[in-house]
């Protein structure tokens, strides 16, 4: 079942696995954005445009694909607005949990 950006406005807190499912990411949204800390503790903080463009990237490369393929810091050619951040992949695994498309919910 896919969810909306509305529905995660809704939820405000959710914590899902990585793609490859070895840790888990708590995510929390707000109007303005969205903060995700991973299993280090590690906080960053990504716009609604962010998720959109890695969205859009996902869509475009295709789902459950090895995390290289959208792993900006691994080089690669990625869209002028894709946010090219050592946490990106946490946005990537956000993104197949919102069209059910996630290996591990």
């Amino acid at each position: 079942m896919s969810k909306s950006n509305q529905d995660l406005l809704n939820l405000k807190k959710i914590t899902i696995p990585t793609l490859g499912g070895r840790s888990a990411i708590d995510l929390n949204f707000n109007d303005e954005c969205i903060t995700v800390i991973n299993s280090n503790g590690n906080k960053t903080v990504f716009s609604w445009h962010d998720l959109s463009a890695v969205e859009s990237f996902c869509k475009q490369k295709g789902y459950n694909k090895a995390g290289t393929n959208y792993n900006p810091m691994n080089g690669g050619i990625f869209p002028k607005d894709y946010p090219k951040h050592r946490n990106t992949l946490s946005l990537v695994s956000l993104a197949h949990y919102k069209v059910g498309s996630h290996p591990f919910c």
